[in-house]
C-alpha cells in the first residue's frame, strides 16, 4: 500500500476568490515573490522548502487572516508581517527551529490574539509586537535563551494580561511594555542588569514589582504612570532613583529604597498621592526638584542634615513633617 504523502512545497497562498496558489522557490521567502498578492491573499501556509521569511515579505497584507510557520523556518525578518491588520492566528510549530524574530515583525497586527515564541529564539527585536492590541497571551518556550527584549517590543499591547520574562533575559529595552494597560503582574528575573527608559510606562494594573539586585542600569520613568502600583522594592545595586521613576503612581503606598541609593532625582515620586511614609536611607546625598511633589498623604520623612534637598522637593505635601 502506497502512503499518500504531500509533496514538499515552498509557500501556498489562499486568495480571496478561494484560489490556492503555490509559489515556487527554496530558502528565503522574499517580498519580491509575494508582493503581487498584497491585496488578495487571505491566508498563507509556509512549506518545508522555506527556511526563512524575509524582510517585509507580507508587509501590509491587510486581508491576511492566518499564517502557519513550520519547524524548518529559522528566521522571521524585520517587518515580515507588519501591518497585517486582519491577522488573528499565527501558528508556529512546537518543535520550531526558529532563532530570530526581527524588529517590527508583527508590528500593527492589531487583531492577533496570541503568539508562541519558541525556546530557541535569542532575542525579541524592537517593535516586534508593538500595536498588537488584541494579543492577550504571549507564551515563551521552556528553557528559553532570549537575551534581550527590544525597545517598544510589546508597546501598545493593550490586552496583554501576563508574560513570563525568561531567566535568560539581561536587558529590557526602552518602552518595552509601555501602555500594556491589562498587564496585571510582572516578574523581573535576577539576571536582568539593564532596564531602559519607560520600560513599564502606564502599565496601570501592575500592583507589585521588585527590581532585583542584579539591576545596575535603571533608567528614566521605568514605572511612570503605573497608577495601580501599590508596592515597589528597589534592589541594592541601583545608585539613582531616576527622573519620573514612579511619577503618577497614584496608588503607591509602600516603597523600599536600597541602601545603595545616592540620588532621588527630579519628579521621581511626584503625585504619588497615596504614599503616607517613606524611609530615605542615609546613603542618599540629594533629593531633586519636585521629587515628592503632590504626595499629599505624606506626613513624615526623616532626612540626614547633610542631604541636599531641592526647595521644591516636597511641594504640595501639605501635612509633611521633616526631621533629621
Amino acid at each position: 500500500m502506497v502512503q499518500n504523502m504531500e509533496k514538499p512545497f515552498f509557500c501556498k497562498l489562499t486568495l480571496s476568490d478561494a484560489t490556492v496558489l503555490e509559489l515556487k522557490g527554496n530558502g528565503e521567502l522574499t517580498s519580491a515573490v509575494t508582493k503581487n498578492y498584497i491585496g488578495t491573499c487571505v491566508s498563507a501556509e509556509i512549506g518545508t522548502l522555506c527556511t526563512s521569511i524575509g524582510e517585509w515579505a507580507f508587509l501590509n497584507f491587510r486581508n491576511l487572516t492566518s499564517i502557519n510557520i513550520p519547524s524548518g523556518v529559522k528566521s522571521i525578518g524585520d517587518g515580515a508581517f507588519q501591518g497585517c491588520i486582519s491577522m488573528t492566528t499565527c501558528i508556529i510549530d512546537n518543535d520550531s527551529s526558529l532563532t530570530s524574530i526581527g524588529g517590527a515583525a508583527f508590528y500593527g497586527c492589531r487583531n492577533l490574539t496570541s503568539i508562541n515564541i519558541p525556546s530557541g529564539v535569542t532575542s525579541i527585536g524592537g517593535y516586534t509586537f508593538a500595536g498588537c492590541g488584541a494579543m492577550a497571551t504571549c507564551t515563551i518556550g521552556n528553557d528559553s535563551i532570549i537575551g534581550s527584549i527590544g525597545s517598544n517590543a510589546f508597546a501598545g499591547c493593550f490586552s496583554l494580561i501576563s508574560i513570563a520574562i525568561p531567566d535568560s533575559v539581561t536587558k529590557i529595552g526602552a518602552f518595552a511594555f509601555t501602555n500594556c494597560f491589562s498587564l496585571t503582574s510582572i516578574s523581573i528575573p535576577n539576571g536582568v542588569t539593564n532596564i531602559d527608559d519607560y520600560a513599564f510606562n502606564h502599565c496601570r494594573k501592575i500592583t507589585n514589582i521588585k527590581i532585583p539586585d542584579s539591576v545596575t542600569s535603571f533608567r528614566t520613568g521605568v514605572l511612570n504612570g503605573c497608577s495601580g502600583l501599590v508596592n515597589v522594592v528597589f534592589g541594592d545595586s541601583i545608585i539613582d532613583v531616576p527622573e519620573r521613576t514612579c511619577c503618577n503612581c497614584t496608588s503607591l503606598k509602600n516603597v523600599r529604597i536600597g541602601n545603595s541609593i545616592v540620588r532621588i532625582c527630579d519628579n521621581a515620586f511626584a503625585d504619588c498621592e497615596s504614599l503616607t511614609s517613606i524611609t530615605i536611607p542615609d546613603s542618599v546625598t540629594s533629593i531633586g526638584r519636585n521629587a515628592f511633589k503632590g504626595c499629599k498623604s505624606l506626613t513624615a520623612v526623616k532626612i540626614q542634615s547633610s542631604t541636599d534637598v531641592h526647595p521644591s522637593a516636597f511641594m504640595g505635601c501639605l501635612h509633611i513633617k521633616i526631621s533629621e
